[in-house]
């Protein structure tokens, strides 16, 4: 039978010193950073080096359509966040907060409805638009190591984009990991 200790974030390490080395792979899913409303979803790959404090990256490629009586808006969305955090050991894994800042290209195709069947070409048909927008994620994350070096790592948390004014969201992840 496992035993998961429960000593943990903000420095009440009672155990080993976590082993938060991970390089990460999996599923994204979010508030889009632009759109009002919807949700994103894409892949993400990352990697953060450390022990108590850990540091890293994480990139992200997400989608999200959203329809509106005279609109299909379509937006891309790439998001690059250079991130540290806290981690403690746990049992078999490790949990922790990660504070994850940069920015999030968004590329946005808004097609009218009807409008190749109207005879509209070129840019009264369809606009697009590429935008960089500041933000934000600050997750609370749990590894587990599965099989010797490979695990899952369960993420989630609130977002902020700045991008006409702040845009508070969520952001979330299930991803594969080797655990070195």
């Amino acid at each position: 039978m496992v035993h998961l200790r429960t000593s943990l974030i903000l420095g009440a390490l009672t155990g080993s010193a976590a082993a938060a080395d991970v390089v990460e792979g999996g599923l994204l899913v979010g508030h889009p950073a632009v759109l009002e409303t919807g949700l994103t979803t894409g892949v993400a790959a990352g990697f953060a080096l450390g022990g108590a404090l850990t540091g890293g990256a994480r990139l992200g490629w997400s989608t999200a359509t959203e329809f509106t009586s005279t609109r299909t808006i379509t937006q891309d969305e790439l998001r690059l966040r250079l991130h540290g955090g806290l981690a403690g050991g746990a049992g078999v894994g490790t949990a922790g907060l990660r504070l994850g800042l940069g920015g999030t290209a968004v590329h946005e195709v808004a097609t009218r409805n009807q409008g190749a069947r109207a005879g509209l070409q070129g840019s009264d048909l369809e606009q697009t638009t590429w935008r960089l927008v500041p933000g934000g994620e600050l997750e609370a994350l749990v590894t587990l190591r599965v099989w010797e070096d490979f695990g899952v790592v369960i993420s989630g948390g609130p977002a902020l984009h700045l991008a006409d004014g702040a845009h508070f969201g969520f952001v979330g992840g299930l991803c594969v990991a080797w655990l070195p």
